[in-house]
């Protein structure tokens, strides 16, 4: 089993851990493309969950997500958070097509973990948020809720081009947002870096 993260998450780490449903396997880099930030990290033992890339259905302005992962480990819980937003833009800055823009809260440790659409389908990876202090200083206000995520469709290409398989799914019915972050407990991973 494989696990999806971003490549700067993992790219100095001399030891890797994962801990997935509260199991713990070790890992190692399996590939990684630092131009995109994208790394897939080799689990053992192997994890048990899988999340679903949405299939060819296009994202929308404003379509609702759902983002889980680890912000601020060490400070608040070691359990996988759950956070909503909506898609803000469908760049990133300076127009980079292979981010989108998202409203969901990002915090250091979210990076690396699922972007999800409403049915529970991979729709990105969260990779960052905007420098506030930076932009404050800049321009004299600070910015609220602008996190960014790699686009499936560049998930996508990197997990071909490593001839990973996947599961791609439809997006149906809205579910609720408890029974998403309820199914990604079974796959979120908490990565432990050791340099």
């Amino acid at each position: 089993e494989i696990l999806l993260t971003n490549a700067h998450v993992v790219k100095e780490c001399r030891v890797i851990g994962a801990i997935v449903g509260g199991k713990r396997s070790e890992g190692r880099i399996g590939a990684i493309d630092t131009v995109n930030d994208i790394a897939l990290v080799e689990l053992t033992p192997p994890a048990q969950g899988e999340v679903t890339v949405r299939g060819p259905v296009p994202l929308r302005l404003g379509e609702e997500i759902v983002v889980v992962g680890f912000p601020l480990q060490g400070l608040l819980t070691s359990t996988p958070q759950v956070t909503t937003g909506v898609v803000s833009s469908l760049a990133g800055p300076g127009d980079d097509s292979r981010l989108i823009q998202i409203s969901a809260a990002l915090q250091p440790g979210n990076s690396g973990g699922p972007v999800l659409d409403r049915s529970g389908n991979l729709i990105g990876v969260a990779v960052g948020k905007l420098d506030a202090i930076l932009v404050a200083k800049a321009i004299g206000t600070l910015p609220e809720n602008v996190g960014f995520a790699i686009r499936s469709d560049i998930l996508v290409a990197f997990l071909n081009g490593q001839s990973v398989k996947f599961k791609t799914g439809r997006s149906k019915a809205s579910r609720d947002v408890p029974e998403i972050g309820e199914q990604a407990r079974s796959y979120v991973a908490r990565v432990e870096c050791w340099k």
